[in-house]
């Protein structure tokens, strides 16, 4: 793969700069919609439905950068294989390259995207250790390894089957909502909260914002339990992808 790293950054900073061409405020819209949303959840949340969770500004922000990361990093892949269906067809090229550069594009924006809740968090005062940067450095390094993985998956049978991206937008629809993005995990039931948090993004959202903003102590268990996930659907979808890689050109 280190053969092909220039051309993944290339790939990746040519399609990040293609997302906001001819656009007016161009690259700022990944700091613009992360906001918004953050405006309109706050609003029906926090004022009409009234849920009290302590600095839930950054609570939400920091849910909706970690989804937003995982859904666009999810359908750019899906979209690039139809985009670059000409790379597709080059025999010479390892064709996960088009889903790695994909996923480090939607990175970018995520580290953008942590520059405003970082700003925030500093003008709000809240005080932020060693220990809830790791966590979090850590958890970004397992949601971009389940992103991968997921998209090496949808990736690898969308070709074929292109109304995948249709029904993976209704499910990215139903996961926001299952995912503790605008609430807390302490609405769950008890009985019920194990099965819940078989929900990866649920995991990487909890011991972020456990540590980062609440400063406790970390889940190590639940760490392990996602680090071992992660790896294991990073063998699953590495493995499809390379198994279907064979059709794609005759599929396009």
């Amino acid at each position: 793969m280190l053969k092909n790293w220039d051309l993944i950054k290339e790939l990746t900073w040519s399609d990040f700069k293609l997302r906001y061409n001819n656009s007016i405020l161009g690259f700022f819209w990944s700091f613009i919609k992360p906001l918004l949303m953050l405006t309109t959840l706050y609003i029906v949340f926090s004022l009409l439905i009234n849920i009290k969770i302590e600095n839930y500004p950054l609570f939400l922000l920091l849910g909706i950068i970690i989804w937003n990361f995982f859904y666009e990093s999810t359908t750019i892949s899906m979209n690039n294989m139809i985009a670059k269906r000409s790379l597709i067809k080059n025999v010479y090229l390892q064709r996960k390259v088009l889903v790695i550069s994909s996923c480090l594009n939607a990175l970018i924006t995520l580290f953008l995207n942590l520059i405003i809740f970082f700003i925030i968090a500093l003008v709000i005062g809240l005080k932020i250790n060693l220990l809830g940067i790791l966590i979090l450095i850590l958890m970004i390094i397992l949601l971009f390894i389940m992103s991968l993985s997921v998209s090496y998956i949808l990736g690898a049978y969308y070709l074929k089957y292109r109304d995948l991206i249709h029904i993976w937008e209704v499910l990215l629809q139903i996961g926001f909502f299952i995912t503790p993005i605008a609430y807390n995990t302490s609405i769950i039931p008890r009985e019920y909260l194990f099965v819940y948090m078989l929900n990866p993004i649920a995991r990487v959202l909890t011991y972020s914002r456990n540590t980062l903003l609440y400063q406790l102590n970390p889940d190590i268990m639940g760490i392990l339990f996602a680090i071992a996930f992660s790896l294991l659907l990073y063998i699953i979808g590495l493995i499809i992808f390379k198994e279907r890689s064979k059709y794609f050109a005759e599929e396009i």
